[in-house]
């Protein structure tokens, strides 16, 4: 069975804090940005965190370059939505690997802000079940955020 629309369940909005763990600049304006306002406009907490500046995403644009005009336009978008806080990990973008390292970062991130609920990109390996594929920092970050969040509630893993 495909997932679709019909098949998703609605988020629960009983929570005040929530985390947003992404790999590049613009994913959660692809996805989630209206969530988002609805629950800021709520009175919840949300923080984004940017495992990517997103230094490779244009073409036209040497990554020194498009790092800081990417991570100003995330910072703009975030505060339209109501999210005053937003971090950028600074790992490189279009290569990250899912793994330990990853792991350990996020993990690092979940423990900081202690969110009731995380979103993250889709880790799945298409968008549609079948031809349009994912890109491999999406499914790298999507994969340890989930990781990283069991991770975090496990004091014995990552104790630094």
């Amino acid at each position: 069975m495909t997932e679709g629309p019909g098949s998703l369940e609605p988020v629960t909005e009983q929570w005040q804090r929530a985390l947003a763990i992404v790999a590049h600049p613009d994913d959660l304006e692809f996805g989630a940005a209206a969530a988002v306002a609805r629950w800021t406009a709520q009175g919840k907490h949300v923080v984004y965190c940017l495992v990517t500046s997103g230094e490779a995403g244009i073409d036209g644009m040497p990554p020194a370059q498009a790092r800081q005009v990417r991570e100003q336009e995330q910072r703009e978008s975030a505060a339209l939505v109501g999210v005053d806080t937003v971090e950028f990990l600074g790992l490189p973008d279009g290569i990250l690997e899912y793994g330990v390292p990853l792991r350990r970062e996020l993990a690092a991130v979940v423990r900081r802000h202690r969110p009731e609920i995380v979103i993250t990109n889709n880790f799945r390996d298409t968008w549609d079940g079948a031809y349009a594929l994912n890109q491999a920092d999406h499914i790298a970050t999507g994969r340890a955020v989930l990781d990283a969040v069991r991770d975090a509630g496990n004091r014995w893993v990552f104790p630094e």
